[in-house]
């Protein structure tokens, strides 16, 4: 039996209405809009579509998130599987996607991906720059200041 493909998927966001007060489901019925769109096929080197700047997502990309037989894999995945429902008008179905997250809780590992790469001493772990620059573009400004310290 041949194995499932595998689409990783990892998107930055920004919406006018606050994630953590309102819930994923409010949030993209705001001012939603996805800028970044992260996604490797299987073990392939993960590509970057920059939809913010116009950058279309490739055809086999948007073929494979519609494709039953293709698994979807996220980080929480269900905020990337009602991201990409309000993309594209429809409502994708839980039943195609694996939620890393929720694999880590199966092994009492952090829920926060910055805190489980730290415990595993992963080759990647979270830039502290890199978060701010994501929050400083994805949340509207509302006082918050954007400071760059190494």
């Amino acid at each position: 039996m041949a194995q499932r493909r595998i689409l990783s998927i990892d998107l930055e966001t920004y919406s006018d209405v606050d994630l953590v007060t309102c819930g994923v489901y409010r949030y993209v019925e705001g001012d939603f809009h996805i800028l970044l769109f992260a996604y490797a096929f299987d073990d392939d080197e993960v590509q970057c579509v920059d939809l913010a700047c116009g950058e279309q997502l490739p055809q086999e990309v948007i073929d494979a998130i519609h494709d039953s037989s293709i698994i979807k894999a996220a980080w929480n995945a269900q905020f990337e599987r009602i991201c990409l429902s309000k993309y594209f008008d429809t409502q994708l179905s839980p039943d195609d996607w694996q939620c890393s997250m929720v694999w880590a809780a199966s092994l009492s590992l952090p829920l926060k991906l910055k805190n489980a790469a730290e415990v595993l001493r992963t080759g990647e772990q979270k830039d502290d720059v890199g978060e701010r620059l994501i929050r400083y573009f994805s949340i509207p400004c509302m006082g918050y200041r954007f400071e760059v310290s190494r």
